[in-house]
């Protein structure tokens, strides 16, 4: 009996976690302008779900909390911002247009912005390692292609949170950006070794 109930604590202790990560990742992504806020949002947001510093520091001091800047950071979450925005805004104005071109169009602007958002998890993952020079972008590109398993893990992981959204905007908004963001660290931690640019670049 203790036993159940010791894992039922760790889970409503973990849950707990998971939104105050979510409350985190919102207030990263406002504070930064939104248009620049979504790779330190994820960076910033999976390093807090997966450390040590939920535990050892306030959550109001984590908030206050003054980060490193992400080099091109705000560059990468502008066009990634853009890409959604552009894929977005050309569906709903071009949607009743059903010609062949047009479908071919949106499938590969689709693909586009999901490849884009994986590449960007790894982008913020290999900040929250400490790979934080300009050319961990160029190895992020290669993680993304030399590992396919982990980008399709990502991939997985980015359906779910959009199917989740699309059934239940508040329980998405409330918990699956942190939740996402740990899932995001501890599977790409799997097996690390099979990563070892990860420590020469260090």
């Amino acid at each position: 009996m203790e036993t159940k109930q010791s894992k039922l604590i760790r889970g409503v202790e973990f849950f707990y976690e998971m939104v105050k990560a979510s409350v985190y990742f919102w207030f990263l992504l406002l504070k930064n302008g939104l248009v620049y806020g979504i790779l330190p949002a994820v960076t910033y947001t999976m390093m807090y779900s997966t450390t040590n510093e939920k535990k050892e520091e306030k959550f109001f001091s984590v908030l206050k909390k003054r980060r490193t800047v992400i080099p091109y950071g705000k560059l990468i979450s502008m066009a990634w911002f853009l890409t959604g925005s552009l894929l977005a805004v050309t569906y709903f104005l071009m949607s009743h247009k059903d010609t062949h071109s047009f479908g071919l169009f949106q499938v590969a602007s689709l693909v586009f912005f999901f490849l884009f958002t994986i590449y960007l998890c790894w982008v913020a993952w290999f900040h929250v390692k400490g790979v934080i020079k300009i050319n961990c972008y160029a190895l992020s590109l290669d993680q993304l292609v030399r590992h396919p398993v982990k980008s399709l893990y990502i991939g997985s992981l980015i359906v779910t949170a959009s199917l989740i959204a699309w059934v239940n905007l508040f329980v998405f908004c409330c918990i699956v950006p942190g939740l996402f963001c740990w899932l995001v660290e501890k599977g790409l931690c799997k097996n690390q070794s099979a990563t070892p640019t990860v420590t020469e670049m260090r």
